[in-house]
């Protein structure tokens, strides 16, 4: 095992160098090469050209042969051509013309070049200027300062030359000053170098023997190189550079590159304690792959980054501006296909080779995608028999085919893993490019598969829908609604190994739905148009408030038509699923189910008179092997009519069965029970008539009702008359029911009900008058709500309440359930009583408390202590083995510029029957149990019935240059079907780089003039 982890180490390094270091070579002189041919005039194109002994010619040709020969593509960033720029003299002592294109100007000069068109304007001091206007040039010499308005910065240098029409700058001796704002504070990064040369605009700019660090004299740290170059993008390319500290330096690189550009392969190179080191890898074949973000970057990296928010595209090593280049490149923009192929290497977890695409077709149609990946894992085994133990060779994929268009939808599911925890160790993965790792940041991995997979469901989904604009209206729709198959596997032990095994197959799952109107006559009588108001929020009946009130009112508008017609029309549904025995396929259960429906409506005016009549088959056939009776099927007829008159609200129902035949199986014998068409209760399923309208009363409105329940059913009698006004409705209802051939009343019921935006109440009453009871109030139920929210939302009340006069234990006065809530930001309680209503007692209580990020400062604010805190009760006050409480708290103390600890926990206690003492709980019980939970040096937190589920502690020491830090984790985990305690503790240094060091202290006097230290500090 030894010999494979060396193994798998050697090669992460050696993947890192081959991917790292010709990038960077690519990235580095190659440019400045580039750039030089591409500004070049013709004079120096010939020049170069006869030095490399390459046939001279035009500018054009030389300039091709040129880029040729060092293999070099033209860069996309061009030169702003013929550039027309004002340049004014602000300062000078004197001016002297040369020739009546080149002057010299000196004695403190400041000029003011600006952009004819506006978009740039630089100030430029030196002790003496030459200005050649015929090349666009001007050169600075001694005590030069260059001020571009456009960047957060300046230089000084003893000497500067710029060419305003290619935008080029050649400085000697600069000191480059320039802001950076980050974390809402100023940072000042000093740059220093014996030569700057800045092409285009500073899309690239090179720096020999350059300094960069946050002081001119006597830096803390700073990175010192021979060379550096900056990339578009913000990209920076070191030779032969050192980190010194102070003068000392700590680490020296030959060639490194600080890439904040997106690189070809995005490699996260780091080391992480469960995987080792690591180098993965992602490589976009085309496309843009969407789970490549941006790494989060260190502070150091940051401040040297030059951010740019420009689209950019792969190129041979570096992403770069140029857009998509080829035929692939632009379908797959223009469509949102991408493929994806990922490479990993782990010093703990092997090496995994993966694909994930996503391809759209025929206008987004057809969508092919998925993800996949092979590893060898060097921890593999090929006996499998525990749960946890894997093979050599791991696997997942998810293919996933989808088709959807107007009249079809399709999706197949195929997903294969050669374990149950593949999925979660080798898809969450880095995808962002990020190379500092190896510099000690810490490289956190995304948890966005957790948990295992243990069990998996290979679908087909699809629905399917015929056009029907040429058949309408005699076939209206025809669809498959459903047309699905399943198979399921699961991760389990067969024999003495692990494997999957298919556990049910279900093929198919299919519906089918039809319908049309073969006849359909229809004629508007007459239409009319009725307004209807409806009022908003009840509001005070004061006199000044009417004109706003009435505002708030809504008017709305319906029309009403009146028709004569007749309608024939048709449905058909079926509907059939069947699942196999996975090991022998033969079959364990059919169902099919068939329905047809034949609807006739016709009314010679719809106010009048309306006619529906349905007649229905259904037939249903199930095959159950796992049943005694194995077959079963039953067919059936029914005749529904329904006769209206809908201008006095008048309504009859009757709905029966007229054939019914059951066929049914089972070893012994096959049953047939035939069932004729009968005017009697089992045959006929509805036989009602009711009467019911609404009528206006004055600002009320008034709706009575009456319904009845026919022979040969169980009569039944329902009146019920209801009163509307704004947001008050009064209702009452009595019903009778059919007891020896007669009807009698059964029960009473009256009902209060408000409502407006902030305030509802509901009250509902009900009287059994069927029954004999020794009191009337043992026939009475009342049930009672209301609720309260504040106009701003911070207070909310509720209340319920469910009385009965005599409950099933025979108690008088039984409040079966009382309900209190309260709630506010922070805070929630629950109360739950119930009992007699003169001796309530209480059933359950559930609350919650947080409190978030309370702090208290002292010693002037260097000194601060913060808490927060989140419990969840549920306590059940007769079921003592019932109650629960989560208890969540955070503690930490913070010194200014010496130390930050913070502690956090989370516990559970389930154990609450230990703290009764006969029927009452004592709450001191609790608090001892909860202090003993902390006891790690002795045997307390053994005896306790507060389980402990995480625990995070992280300490962290100033020591000026260097930061002691102290990590403690400890979490259940379910690993193995067992839930475990994995602790993790970590302790290392750090050396705080470049703006992280000597940041200048800030105290400011708040309200109560206490001096507070400032974000900055």
């Amino acid at each position: 095992m030894r010999k494979v982890t060396c193994t798998i180490r050697r090669v992460i390094l050696f993947y890192t160098l081959l991917l790292l270091i010709p990038a960077s070579l690519a990235a580095g002189d190659g440019s400045l090469l580039e750039k030089r041919i591409q500004y070049a005039d013709e004079a120096t194109l010939a020049q170069m050209a006869g030095e490399r002994n390459l046939p001279l010619g035009d500018e054009r040709a030389m300039r091709s042969a040129l880029y040729a020969y060092h293999q070099l593509t033209e860069s996309p960033y061009q030169a702003k051509a013929n550039q027309r720029v004002s340049v004014h003299i602000d300062e000078a002592s004197s001016v002297h013309s040369i020739s009546s294109s080149l002057f010299i100007i000196e004695g403190g000069v400041q000029l003011t070049v600006t952009a004819i068109d506006g978009t740039s304007k630089r100030t430029i001091e030196a002790d003496s200027i030459l200005v050649d206007i015929d090349h666009q040039r001007l050169s600075a010499y001694g005590s030069v300062r260059y001020d571009d308005q456009g960047e957060a910065g300046y230089i000084e240098a003893e000497a500067l030359s710029w060419d305003w029409e290619a935008g080029d700058l050649a400085i000697v001796d600069a000191l480059m000053v320039r802001e950076h704002e980050q974390e809402k504070r100023q940072l000042t990064i000093y740059s220093q170098a014996r030569e700057v040369e800045s092409i285009s605009l500073g899309e690239v700019t090179t720096y020999r023997d350059g300094v960069i660090a946050t002081r001119v004299d006597d830096p803390l740290s700073s990175i010192r190189a021979e060379r550096m170059v900056f990339r578009p993008g913000g990209d920076l390319i070191i030779k032969n550079a050192t980190l010194n500290i102070g003068r000392v330096p700590l680490l020296w690189l030959p060639f490194f590159p600080f890439i904040n550009n997106r690189m070809v392969g995005n490699p996260a190179v780091g080391i992480n304690s469960d995987r080792g080191m690591f180098v993965s890898t992602t490589w976009e074949i085309f496309g843009r792959y969407p789970k490549i973000g941006e790494a989060d970057q260190s502070e150091a990296l940051a401040l040297l980054a030059k951010q740019t928010k420009a689209e950019r595209y792969p190129g041979s090593i570096i992403y770069s501006a140029a857009g998509p280049d080829t035929a692939l490149e632009r379908w797959a923009e223009a469509s949102s296909s991408y493929l994806a192929i990922t490479a990993d290497a782990y010093e703990r977890r092997g090496v995994a080779l993966g694909l994930e695409s996503s391809i759209s077709l025929f206008s987004k149609r057809l969508s092919i995608s998925g993800l996949g990946m092979v590893a060898l894992d060097p921890a593999g085994v090929e006996q499998r028999s525990t749960y946890a133990m894997v093979a050599p060779l791991r696997y997942y994929a998810e293919p996933t085919i989808a088709y959807d268009s107007k009249n079809s939808k399709v999706r197949l599911e195929l997903p294969l893993y050669s374990d149950p925890s593949v999925k979660s160790l080798y898809a969450n993965r880095l995808s962002a490019f990020t190379i500092e790792g190896p510099m000690g940041k810490a490289m956190e991995f995304p948890t966005t598969y957790g948990g295992d997979i243990n069990q998996t469901q290979w679908r087909l989904t699809s629905s399917f829908s015929a056009p029907t604009q040429y058949t309408r209206p005699y076939l209206t729709s025809l669809s498959i609604p459903v047309l699905n198959a399943q198979i399921t596997r699961q991760y389990k032990k067969d024999g003495d190994t692990y494997s999957w095994q298919y556990t049910a197959i279900e093929v198919p799952d299919a519906s089918v739905k039809a319908a049309g109107t073969p006849l359909s006559l229809r004629r508007t009588l007459t239409s009319k148009e009725v307004k209807e108001d409806k009022a908003g929020p009840v509001v005070p009946q004061e006199r000044l408030l009417t004109p706003f009130y009435k505002a708030s009112e809504k008017e709305s508008k319906r029309v009403v038509n009146t028709t004569q017609e007749l309608t024939l029309s048709y449905s058909l549904e079926g509907r059939y699923n069947q699942r196999f025995d996975p090991k022998t396929l033969d079959p364990l259960y059919r169902y099919s189910f068939s329905k047809a429906a034949i609807r006739l409506f016709g009314t010679p005016h719809s106010r009048l008179l309306t006619i529906a009549e349905e007649l229905s088959g259904q037939l249903s056939i199930v095959e159950d092997t796992n049943k005694k009776t194995f077959y079963n099927q039953e067919g059936q007829i029914f005749l529904t009519s329904r006769l209206a008159i809908p201008i006095v609200g008048l309504e009859y129902q009757v709905s029966q069965r007229l054939v019914r035949q059951q066929i049914t199986e089972d070893d012994t014998a096959r049953k047939q029970i035939d069932e004729a068409w009968a005017f009697n209760a089992e045959q006929v399923t509805v036989h009602r008539i009711s009467l019911g309208s609404s009528y206006p009363l004055f600002a009320a409105v008034v709706r009575p009702s009456l319904t009845v329940v026919l022979p040969p059913l169980k009569q039944s009698l329902l009146a019920q008359v209801s009163v509307g006004y704004r947001g008050v409705t009064l209702s009452a209802s009595l019903s009778y029911q059919e007891k020896d051939g007669h009807l009698n009343a059964e029960r009473f019921s009256a009902a209060l009900r408000y409502s407006d935006q902030l305030f509802s109440f509901d009250l509902e009453g009900r009287y059994r008058l069927s029954e004999v009871a020794a009191s009337v109030s043992d026939l009475l139920s009342i049930t009672q709500n209301a609720a309260y929210k504040s106009s701003s939302g911070f207070l909310k009340v509720s209340q319920s309440l469910v009385y009965e006069g005599l409950s099933k234990a025979k108690v008088a006065h039984w409040i079966e359930r009382l309900t209190l809530k309260a709630e506010i930001p922070h805070l929630l309680l629950h109360y739950t009583a119930h009992g007699p209503i003169d001796g309530l007692k209480s059933l359950e209580m559930k609350g919650s408390v947080s409190l978030i990020d309370q702090s208290l400062r002292f010693y002037k604010g260097r000194i601060a202590l913060f808490w927060g805190v989140d419990t969840s009760l549920y306590f059940h006050f007769e079921d003592h083995y019932a109650s629960r409480l989560e208890f969540k708290a955070h503690l930490g103390l913070s010194i200014a510029e010496f130390l930050d600890c913070s502690l956090s926990v989370k516990s559970v206690n389930t154990g609450f029957y230990r703290y009764y003492e006969g029927d009452q709980v004592r709450l001191g019980l609790l608090w001892q149990d909860l202090l003993r939970s902390f006891d790690f040096g002795g045997d307390g937190r053994h005896n306790t019935q507060f389980n402990l589920n995480s625990i995070d502690f992280d300490f962290s020491h100033d020591l000026g240059d260097w930061s002691l830090n102290c990590k403690y984790n400890a979490s259940v985990v379910l690993s193995n079907n067992q839930y475990r305690w994995v602790p993790t503790v970590s302790v290392f240094l750090c050396w705080k780089v470049l703006s992280e060091l000597d940041i200048e202290e800030r105290w400011t006097q708040d309200n109560v003039r206490n001096w507070v230290r400032s974000d900055a500090t």
